[in-house]
């Protein structure tokens, strides 16, 4: 369901001038043995929330923006 979200969210970000995508999900992600997309392993902390551990790549893209 994130993914798809990402994906709407993703088209109207790009189509606001007031707004940036950071474009890092690939990083977050991983594809799964039955071909869907999942937070990666070192990511998961509860079952719902990211670890904190996803800042750099944050980071990273924000950089990049810059």
């Amino acid at each position: 369901m994130v993914i798809k979200f990402n994906r709407i969210l993703r088209e109207n970000v790009e189509n606001n001038d007031g707004l940036l995508w950071l474009d890092f999900e690939d990083k977050l992600t991983t594809l799964t043995v039955n071909g869907k997309f999942a937070l990666t392993k070192e990511l998961e902390l509860d079952g719902t929330h990211m670890h904190p551990s996803y800042l750099p790549y944050l980071s990273e893209a924000m950089i990049e923006k810059l």
